[in-house]
């Protein structure tokens, strides 16, 4: 098994001595979630009628100690749709006949919505800032 060094977690990173930064345990994060599950819409014949594959994923926004103000802010102004009235940002996910797999869908999108969130806004062409004065 081979061993890393933060340059290879890190490409281009020099100094080896660096400390790799802190992120919150995956356990703290998943105490702010909450699932819920129900019968889904779709396919799946049978199963569909029995089983609860569809997924809820409720994550209180304005009390995630795990993500910064930031990026809070960033979250609820590009998610207005998808958040409630008590500040819940809300994923569903039935995409597949399987609990689990619905579940880690819902999980993927909710990383994918934070990552998007904390990424710095684009630089604005001089074409697209002209069109924006008009």
């Amino acid at each position: 098994m081979g061993s890393f060094t933060s340059s290879k977690i890190r490409p281009g990173n020099k100094d080896k001595n660096m400390p790799i930064p802190k992120f919150p345990t995956f356990v703290s994060v998943l105490d702010e979630l909450t699932v819920t599950y129900s019968r889904s819409s779709g396919p799946g014949g049978q199963n569909v009628n029995k089983v609860n594959t569809k997924v809820d994923l409720r994550f209180h926004v304005k009390s995630a100690s795990w993500i910064t103000e930031e990026i809070k802010s960033n979250l609820l102004e590009e998610n207005k749709t998808r958040i409630n009235k008590d500040g819940f940002l809300i994923i569903r996910s039935d995409k597949t006949r399987y609990q689990q797999l619905n579940l880690a869908d819902a999980m993927e999108r909710l990383r994918e919505l934070v990552r998007a969130a904390a990424e710095p806004p684009g630089e604005i062409s001089p074409e697209t800032e002209e069109k924006l004065r008009r």
